[in-house]
């Protein structure tokens, strides 16, 4: 392809999406009831955060037609400057999105980031922890307490994040104990039961594991207080549609209830 084909192709298709969009806003303006939103979202709220607001959503407004798009929150950011999302959720404190001055931010609960691993994982064995015994006085652990497991952790974690563990997470150490980087962690979460691999992830990652007693939080004492702020993404400039805003408005209430 020529130049000038390079550049048409990527203005083109820049104005399909466009005018994609324009439509869009203009069916919303026709009425709430009927339309099209598409949302974007990040692994860990599309599975734990998305699916009883969708359902509650098309229930309520069943001539919307409802996509949903899951990526990560690089190409979902590309993706809704080009106009082809509504919004979508993701975490925007670590990520750095809530700089970005081109998107407007609506914050939603944040989520402890936290260590888990198998009940029966070897430094809980050791100690006799159970889960009735999870956070009891003088029952803990420290990071370097972990420095001889295997480790899983994000593969966007952030420099500045990750130097809050110390060398935890150094060369040196992990390839005495084996370091996995992740992009989803429900395609690793499984490997969690089969073996001593420890995992870094928002609670909100293993809400029914917890439920279920199939994870546990390590209790480390000397753990760095690192919050998962996820957000509601949207481009300022163009602002929440009426489809859009109703959507979040059901999701803010979701999470409310859900903590009380």
């Amino acid at each position: 392809m020529t130049r000038f084909g390079e550049l048409v192709q990527s203005r083109g298709s820049q104005i399909v999406v466009e005018l994609e969009c324009l439509n869009r806003e203009i069916r919303s303006l026709k009425g709430v009831n009927r339309g099209e939103l598409v949302i974007g979202a990040s692994p860990i709220p599309s599975a734990h955060m998305l699916g009883p607001v969708v359902g509650r959503f098309i229930s309520q407004y069943p001539n919307v037609n409802v996509e949903l798009k899951i990526d990560g929150w690089r190409k979902l950011r590309e993706r809704l400057h080009l106009g082809g999302l509504s919004f979508f959720i993701a975490e925007t404190q670590i990520t750095g999105l809530d700089q970005d001055p081109d998107l407007g931010i609506i914050p939603l609960p944040p989520f402890q980031v936290v260590f888990c691993a198998r009940p029966q994982h070897p430094l809980l064995a050791r100690m006799g922890l159970g889960s009735a015994d999870l956070g009891r006085g003088g029952l803990s652990l420290s990071l370097s307490s972990l420095a001889d497991y295997p480790l899983a952790v994000p593969r966007e974690l952030p420099e500045h994040v990750a130097g809050l563990f110390g060398n935890l997470f150094s060369q040196e150490l992990r390839e005495q104990a084996g370091l996995l980087r992740f992009d989803q962690f429900g395609s690793i979460k499984s490997s969690l039961a089969a073996c001593d691999l420890i995992a870094l992830t928002p609670e909100l990652g293993i809400t029914e594991e917890l439920k279920s007693g199939s994870l546990q939080i390590l209790p480390v004492i000397d753990m760095p207080v690192i919050k998962a702020n996820f957000s509601v993404v949207y481009c300022r400039r163009r602002g929440l549609d009426e489809l859009a805003a109703a959507f979040v408005h059901s999701l803010e209430a979701s999470l409310i209830h859900e903590r009380h």
